[in-house]
């Protein structure tokens, strides 16, 4: 049943159609909802920079970052920043001076052995997933509780995927016992919703996560290059869900129903050869352990790994989704840099060009096509500021906010 039609144009073409299907929401957008005067933008240069090499700060290792997992402004306007490499979360204030540091590297209360994730939750909680357990602290810096952990969780630990404003998650189980069949399939894997204290374990769905090419003896395969992987995201209160060969976004309940299905106009992009060439030619100059030159042994390995490749036919349509603190959903558009750089988790790595992202606002249009600057990924969006991760030409790591520009 067709409920809704909303012009983007006078052309009389409808850019966004809403339909029902067996109760499932269908919202298709054929184009963006707003003009293109009326997009968002970012401004062109920071309003924040916390970390610059060529600020008055250089040198102090307060203001030095190695592998910022989380970046979250607080409600004074005070800024929270996870940092891997110290095991800790620093604060400093809305002018971006160093006030303190929470945490340090250890195994007790209140200290980290690895920082894999900083974000923030109802009344400024911050939660912190640490290696194997998840940690709460105020945001002040004091700590507060041990949340889900192997112990929680019957010897097991579901890493969070996305975390809602109550303190629970969702997350894919990547230890799922299932071996698939022998060939090239995807592998379908339990998305579980974890309670805060880690008590409860509710399975939400078992959807698709990877491809790759599997013997029938073990779980794990030889991933196929340049394939989708399994996406969430949250705006702190509804579960989305992509695998995206296709431009399509999933809204799920927490009980694993689908409410709506977002599609978008985008058309997905074919591997080229010369995009498996660059591949190939990437992952042979990859160096070996700690940066040393490959030895001859690992180089031959590498080769021979490269002649049992498999490759997708097509490029995943998106690499990232983040919801804003306004409800809205971002996905950014897939970029071959992204596979084809330092090895890092997808949701902090940053590449030398601009970065695509489509806005889906909470009725599921496509709003509008954001344009981020280089060398920078998003870690938190609010309804007049993106924050993230940058780094310069040298590789070197720092906190910039922007201001969000909606005409």
């Amino acid at each position: 049943m067709l409920a809704a039609l909303v012009l983007a144009t006078g052309t009389g073409i409808p850019a966004q159609t809403i339909r029902d299907s067996a109760g499932v929401q269908i919202v298709e957008s054929r184009a963006p909802a707003l003009a293109a005067a009326k997009a968002w933008r970012v401004d062109e240069r920071p309003t924040l920079v916390i970390g610059d090499p060529n600020a008055a700060t250089a040198g102090d290792s307060l203001y030095e970052f190695l592998r910022i997992m989380g970046v979250v402004r607080l409600g004074d306007g005070r800024w929270a920043v996870g940092v891997q490499g110290s095991q800790a979360i620093r604060f400093y204030d809305a002018g971006g001076k160093f006030v303190r540091s929470a945490g340090r590297a250890g195994q007790g209360p209140g200290e980290f052995r690895q920082i894999l994730l900083l974000t923030a939750t109802r009344g400024d909680t911050l939660f912190v997933t640490d290696l194997g357990e998840v940690e709460y602290f105020t945001g002040q810096g004091e700590f507060i509780a041990q949340g889900a952990s192997r112990r929680s969780i019957q010897g097991r630990f579901i890493y969070p995927g996305t975390v809602f404003s109550d303190r629970s998650y969702a997350g894919f189980d990547w230890n799922d016992p299932v071996v698939p069949p022998a060939g090239r399939a995807v592998r379908r894997l339990p998305v579980y919703h974890v309670s805060a204290d880690g008590g409860r374990l509710d399975t939400v769905a078992v959807l698709p996560a990877s491809e790759a090419v599997f013997d029938g003896r073990q779980r794990f395969g030889t991933g196929v290059e340049f394939t989708p992987g399994g996406l969430v995201a949250s705006d702190g209160e509804r579960l989305f869900y992509s695998f995206p060969v296709k431009p399509e976004i999933a809204e799920l309940g927490r009980d694993g129903r689908f409410v709506r299905v977002f599609r978008l106009n985008v058309a997905p992009v074919p591997v080229t050869a010369a995009d498996r060439e660059a591949h190939r030619a990437w992952f042979l100059a990859l160096p070996g352990e700690d940066g040393h030159p490959a030895s001859p042994a690992f180089q031959a390995r590498k080769e021979q790994m490269l002649k049992d490749a498999v490759y997708s036919e097509r490029f995943p349509v998106y690499g990232l989704l983040l919801g804003d603190r306004a409800g809205n959903l971002w996905a950014r558009r897939y970029d071959i840099r992204e596979r084809l750089g330092t090895p890092g988790p997808m949701s902090t790595i940053t590449i030398a060009a601009p970065t695509r992202w489509d806005v889906i606002d909470p009725r599921g249009r496509w709003l509008c096509t954001v344009e981020l600057p280089a060398r920078f990924t998003p870690l938190e969006i609010g309804s007049d500021y993106v924050a993230g991760v940058a780094r310069d030409e040298d590789d070197v790591e720092m906190v910039r906010v922007y201001r969000l520009v909606k005409p």
